[in-house]
């Protein structure tokens, strides 16, 4: 396993090829390449790093905080092995399956049998605060129950603002989220561009001929914590103990890591 120092110089090396999708970049790129799509990993190796000592009680407690803050916080070196198709000529691969928290540009491929030309990370989740941020300006259905009769009325609204109080503009006139006295719900329309289920990265590729290999995949990931517990018992001379230590594996992810050492 590779130190953290390492896998950050190794992502540095690589900075110049990583970019970040953006909106209508890909209908600028006229030529039509093969695709390949690697959906999960085969193995997963996990190294979870923290800077200061943590408190296994408040690791407990922020557990059950808000998923949206909590993924931003520790830091892991996600190892993976797969199998991927290399397309001959220039082609597209996409790794899917890959941790909630990535840090894109911090992502190193190796053993890839082709020239690697660029890097792409389309890894905006879908959540409510990215669903806010991303529809400000645009119409939504807003959905209101009478807590007295239980009846529902939809009702066309804009979103003016979402990231620190959603505020609706209804009718040509401004409320708040939740302030008209009724239980409401925002129904989004449609998906706004950007954002996916789950992150993915894209690489453009250049081979001499196609052929599936065996590479390894190994990036940065926030969301994962760790903290230790001990238990120390004195034995009867009062000269030696016995040490037992608890470990308690935090991850704040929507990813698994199922049998990863």
């Amino acid at each position: 396993m590779r130190p953290l120092y390492a896998a950050l110089a190794a992502a540095a090396a690589w900075a110049p090829l990583v970019a970040v999708a953006a909106p209508g970049a890909a209908a600028q790129q006229a030529p039509l390449r093969a695709e390949a799509v690697s959906n999960a990993p085969e193995k997963v190796e996990v190294v979870v790093y923290r800077d200061q000592p943590v408190d296994t009680v408040e690791l407990m407690e922020r557990s059950r905080q808000s998923w949206s803050r909590l993924d931003r916080e520790g830091l892991a070196l996600i190892v993976e092995t797969r199998t991927v198709d290399v397309p001959a000529g220039e082609g597209v691969i996409r790794f899917k399956g890959l941790a909630t928290g990535i840090v894109p540009h911090s992502a190193v491929i190796e053993g890839l049998s082709a020239d690697l030309i660029e890097q792409n990370a389309d890894y905006d989740l879908i959540t409510p605060t990215n669903l806010l941020e991303r529809t400000v300006g645009q119409t939504v259905s807003v959905v209101r129950t009478n807590a007295t009769s239980g009846a529902e009325e939809t009702v066309p609204a804009v979103i003016r603002a979402g990231e620190n109080g959603v505020v609706l503009e209804v009718g040509g006139q401004f409320e708040a989220l939740d302030c008209s006295g009724l239980t409401e719900r925002i129904v989004f329309n449609q998906v706004p561009e950007g954002l996916g289920a789950t992150p993915t990265l894209s690489v453009r590729t250049r081979a001499a001929q196609a052929g599936r290999h065996t590479i390894t995949l190994a990036y940065l990931a926030t969301g994962l914590q760790w903290s230790a517990d001990y238990v120390a018992r004195l034995k009867d001379d009062g000269q030696t103990l016995d040490l037992q230590g608890w470990v308690t594996l935090a991850n704040f992810g929507g990813t698994s890591f199922a049998n990863a050492p």
